[in-house]
């Protein structure tokens, strides 16, 4: 939900990560979100999914990728780029119950609204959706 005595209109983030740095990531997104007046269960789910696709980025895509947080006035939006090399996009799979791993970008994808995979030349770009529950007021940014 949005606190209503947030600021009209939330700042981007734009960040680089890497393996050393992702856990500091999760609390500097979730610190933004939440000084932009962005609080509960469904922000708290959608830095997850984040989180999720900045360790696979780390893991996956070699070892370091950079963060860019869009809050627009119904959609909270986050790219997840990495330069691992990948030529296609990973499709998402329901991961098996009885082998460890492998669950980061289906929890992306079941926590948000929409999740998509694009590869591009060095690498991939992971995006993820969550409509606001509440849009910003109507008033220009202070």
């Amino acid at each position: 939900m949005i606190d209503d005595q947030g600021p009209d209109h939330a700042r981007p983030l734009a960040a680089d990560f890497s393996a050393g740095t992702v856990s500091g990531l999760r609390k500097a997104v979730t610190a933004h979100l939440h000084a932009q007046g962005l609080l509960g269960d469904e922000i708290d789910d959608f830095v997850t999914a984040v989180n999720e696709l900045a360790i696979n980025a780390v893991e996956h895509g070699g070892g370091a990728g950079h963060l860019d947080l869009e809050v627009e006035r119904t959609t909270l939006t986050c790219h997840v780029t990495d330069h691992g090399g990948a030529a296609t996009a990973p499709r998402v799979r329901k991961p098996d119950p009885h082998v460890p791993g492998g669950r980061g970008l289906w929890l992306a994808a079941a926590l948000t609204d929409s999740l998509d995979l694009s590869a591009h030349g060095d690498g991939l770009t992971a995006t993820v959706t969550i409509r606001l529950p509440k849009v910003w007021p109507d008033r220009d940014p202070p």
